[in-house]
């Protein structure tokens, strides 16, 4: 990697240039986090040739689906490292299934498999970019699931706090076939520090991000209807040196 110098030098012509360096021994590259995009598939996929992807870029992919009777089956997509799953066959008659993964993408991927469900799948993928550094793995991680329309749990805490550099926070869920449409997170909602960017497919999956390039603070992602979850995860990356 190249850095510049906020120095410029002088060439021949008189015109500036911008004196490139590398750090010297002791100095530390700036490292941060940026947010790209936030992909939504269906139908048991996801295409990523859209979303300004690049090398080095970090995907985290939240996929849910339900099929009468019988969950559905898991589906890692291909590169990808498995955070979690959970699947029953008992919610009101539906199987459901409900899992997490990450990756560190190469730049070219494009279509990616997901979980397909018979009667309802979803998936909402998140993808970031760093400065410098690396990627650690996801930290922190709850992952909550139901499938009995008995979830007492309201909220997922993201102990973001803890992490010794550059962060983020994030949060995803995905709503019960038999529920209208609906937001069923209240990411939206007034709390210290905000979520920066909170996306809703339009049928029953979100997730949200917030950003610490400087103090890392813990983050909560409460569940508005809770009897209607299928599955909220939370947990944080951050960038090692």
């Amino acid at each position: 990697m190249r850095y510049f110098r906020p120095e410029a030098m002088i060439r021949m012509d008189g015109r500036e240039s911008p004196v490139i360096y590398a750090p010297q021994s002791g100095e530390t590259p700036q490292r941060s986090i940026s947010f790209v995009d936030c992909i939504y598939g269906t139908g048991g996929s996801i295409d990523l040739s859209t979303s300004g992807r690049e090398a080095g870029d970090l995907c985290v992919l939240f996929t849910a689906g339900a099929t009468a009777g019988t969950p559905p089956d898991d589906v890692t997509p291909s590169g990808f490292t498995p955070i979690d799953t959970t699947a029953s066959g008992s919610g009101f008659g539906y199987g459901q299934r409900w899992s997490l993964f990450y990756k560190e993408l190469d730049g070219t991927e494009t279509t990616l498999s997901t979980i397909k469900g018979a009667d309802n799948n979803d998936a909402v993928a998140l993808i970031f970019r760093k400065s410098g550094g690396t990627w650690s793995t996801p930290r922190g991680v709850t992952n909550l699931a139901q499938f009995d329309g008995n979830f007492s749990a309201t909220n997922v805490s993201i102990p973001a706090s803890a992490a010794t550099g550059p962060a983020v926070a994030i949060g995803g869920w995905a709503a019960f076939i038999y529920s209208s449409p609906n937001n069923y997170s209240n990411m939206n909602d007034a709390q210290t520090p905000m979520w920066q960017g909170v996306y809703f497919d339009g049928n029953t999956a979100g997730a949200g991000y917030t950003i610490f390039n400087t103090a890392p603070a813990d983050m909560n992602m409460g569940l508005w209807q809770p009897n209607s979850i299928i599955g909220a995860a939370g947990f944080y990356f951050q960038l090692g040196a």
